[in-house]
């Protein structure tokens, strides 16, 4: 299940799925977005969409989670600090997730 498109499609809460489709889920994608053209961006605590991002672990929390970003919008000026930027953004949106 891909909230990430799911946002950038425009919605503003996560689809209600049938609970035959809920089953049938095996991970959640997960990524924020500008716009429809503009998605796989990098989640930071100041996301427009973090209160959907941080709901949609709520609701998925026992699916294994891909982060799906598109790693030049992350943080730092080299390939290095970029990557560490991504693997930095997970801790504070799981942590959000599980209060």
């Amino acid at each position: 299940y891909d909230i990430g498109h799911v946002l950038a499609d425009g919605e503003k809460e996560l689809v209600k799925l049938a609970p035959e489709y809920m089953s049938s889920i095996q991970n959640l994608h997960i990524h924020s977005c500008r716009s429809a053209e503009d998605d796989h961006l990098p989640i930071y605590p100041e996301d427009k969409n973090w209160g959907a991002l941080v709901d949609a672990l709520k609701k998925f929390g026992d699916l294994p989670v891909v982060f799906e970003y598109n790693l030049i919008e992350c943080r730092g000026e080299s390939i290095r600090e970029k990557a560490i930027d991504y693997l930095k953004t997970f801790a504070p949106l799981i942590n959000a997730a599980s209060e």
